[in-house]
C-alpha cells in the first residue's frame, strides 16, 4: 500500500522530512493526512527492524508475521493506556517537546506484550521520529512552551 505514496528505498532521515512537511500541512493541502498516515507507518517500520532503508515489500512480510503471534485482546487493552495523538511528549534525554502525530501497537518476536509505537513531531528539527513508548513522557500544561510542536488541525 504505501509504494503508492513513492516511499519505497528512502532513507529514515527522508522520510522524517516528509513526514514533518505534510504534518505542517495538514488541513490546508487535500491528502496530507494520507501521506502522514502513510509515511509514519514506514517510520515505525524502520525503526523497529533496524533498516536502513524503507523496503514496502519487506514491511509486508513483517506485518504478515506479526498478525500471526498478536494478541489482539493484549494490544486493545495496550491502546487503553498509550499516548494520544495531539498528546505533548518529551524524548527521554532531550529537551525537546513534540507531538503524538500517530501511533500503532504492535508486538516483536519474543516480547510477551505488545507496546506502543509512536510518531512525533518535532517542530525545532523539521521531523517526525519513530520511538517507542519507553522514550517518551507526556508533559504537563507547565511544561515550557518553546519548541512545541502546535496541534495538528484535521
Amino acid at each position: 500500500m504505501h509504494g503508492l505514496f513513492g516511499l519505497d528505498g528512502l532513507s529514515e532521515s527522508d522520510l522524517q522530512g516528509r513526514a514533518h512537511r505534510w504534518w505542517q500541512l495538514l488541513g490546508q493541502s487535500p491528502g496530507c493526512g494520507a501521506y502522514l498516515i502513510a509515511a509514519s507507518c514506514a517510520l515505525v517500520d524502520l525503526r523497529r527492524s533496524g533498516a536502513a532503508h524503507y523496503s514496502v515489500r519487506d514491511h509486508a512480510r513483517r506485518q504478515r508475521v506479526e498478525i500471526s503471534y498478536l494478541n489482539r485482546q493484549l494490544a486493545q487493552e495496550a491502546g487503553k493506556f498509550a499516548l494520544k495523538a495531539d498528546d505533548r511528549v518529551r524524548v527521554l534525554g532531550e529537551d525537546r517537546v513534540g507531538s503524538v502525530v500517530y501511533r500503532m501497537i504492535g508486538q516483536d518476536p519474543g516480547d510477551p506484550f505488545p507496546a506502543a509505537w509512536y510518531v512525533i513531531a518535532m517542530p525545532g528539527l523539521l521531523r517526525c521520529r519513530a520511538h517507542g513508548s519507553d522514550e517518551l513522557e507526556r508533559v504537563h500544561a507547565h511544561a515550557p512552551a518553546s519548541d512545541v510542536a502546535p496541534v495538528a488541525r484535521r
